[in-house]
């Protein structure tokens, strides 16, 4: 469930590491890894290994890169194994590019790589999308970015990276068999996630994530998130909400699903201060509604991190070192007090966009 209601900072990816800037791939060492990082692209599984293999023949047959280079190479070699769910692996790789970087100086600020994202050309993608899905008897609700800008300004927010939709879990295969028709087409995205189908629509760039949940009826709540294929919910990104109340709304493509409270699940997902925005509100991390804090999600956040510290992002990198620090206060024990000691920002309310 993708920042402030996004989530994700390239069009179907977690993270930016098609820019050369980050990865490096343009230049030295980590011109290895081309190949290997065009396969994993492609979801190609075995990739995962060749960029891992790319990595160590980087360091041994040119001589070791510089230490930025290693920074970066790490950080790549943390999404490898991440990619192929080696959840222990990636953390070790990710905690070390952070020691690293810790002793050298910020990098300068980078643009960020842009999305495609326009509210006025999404809307109406979003609309005839949820329609159609009514109407071949699926419930597709509004969630995370999209959620709170229909809610809060009734339309979606300019600052917003890409569309989600939460539906059972039973449905997200046939969800995704009607999107086809309507020219959408399923893009890759750095993780692999049980419980989600990415996709693009090739004429405006508008991405689109289809996210699925269960019902929890002890609790009559729904658990949905990030999954790990293979692995027990708890093991992945777990998100808990109350039950929806849907209802249907007449809007000019037909009948879709809306939520006849949306304020519940927008406090819920993005806390009682939702009203006010706050751009850099991070739901992976920040959301009331995660119910812990597995080492599969704090790797994404250590990631995160990499990925602010190497484009020089410095506000992001210490908004998300509080905010993963609040939810785990030994999170950090072994870092170098360089990171320490910058000025974190004390704990605030939670706020959103």
């Amino acid at each position: 469930m993708p920042a402030a209601g996004g989530d994700s900072l390239t069009n179907g990816s977690l993270f930016i590491f098609t820019d050369p800037a980050v990865s490096g791939c343009d230049e030295g060492p980590a011109s290895l890894l081309g190949n290997a990082f065009q396969r994993l692209q492609a979801n190609d599984l075995a990739a995962g290994d060749a960029f891992s293999a790319a990595l160590g023949r980087g360091q041994e047959e040119l001589g070791g890169p510089t230490p930025l280079e290693r920074v970066r190479l790490g950080f790549l070699l943390g999404i490898a194994r991440l990619r192929r769910i080696r959840i222990e692996e990636a953390l070790s790789a990710a905690q070390t590019a952070l020691r690293q970087a810790a002793a050298l100086p910020w990098p300068a600020e980078k643009t960020l790589v842009p999305t495609h994202f326009s509210p006025e050309t999404a809307q109406p993608l979003y609309d005839q999308t949820r329609a159609a899905l009514h109407t071949a008897g699926l419930l597709a609700l509004p969630t995370g970015g999209a959620l709170l800008g229909l809610t809060r300004e009734g339309r979606l927010l300019p600052t917003d990276k890409d569309l989600d939709l939460l539906l059972p879990h039973s449905q997200i295969r046939r969800a995704g068999e009607i999107l086809m028709t309507l020219g959408w087409r399923p893009c890759w995205t750095s993780l692999r996630l049980a419980n989600l189908q990415a996709f693009l629509h090739p004429g405006t760039g508008t991405t689109l994530d289809l996210i699925g949940f269960l019902h929890d009826r002890q609790r009559d709540k729904i658990l949905t998130g990030w999954w790990l294929p293979g692995f027990p919910l708890a093991e992945g990104r777990l998100v808990e909400l109350s039950m929806p109340r849907p209802v249907a709304f007449f809007g000019p493509f037909g009948f879709f699903w809306k939520l006849e409270n949306p304020e519940t699940w927008v406090a819920e997902l993005f806390g009682p201060f939702w009203r006010t925005p706050d751009p850099g509100f991070d739901t992976l991390i920040e959301t009331p509604a995660l119910v812990s804090v597995t080492p599969f999600t704090r790797c994404v956040v250590l990631l995160r991190l990499l990925e602010a510290w190497l484009t020089g992002h410095r506000v992001r990198f210490l908004r998300l070192f509080a905010a993963l620090k609040r939810r785990v206060p030994a999170a950090f024990n072994d870092m170098p007090i360089s990171f320490a000691d910058e000025l974190i920002p004390p704990p605030t309310p939670w706020r959103i966009l």
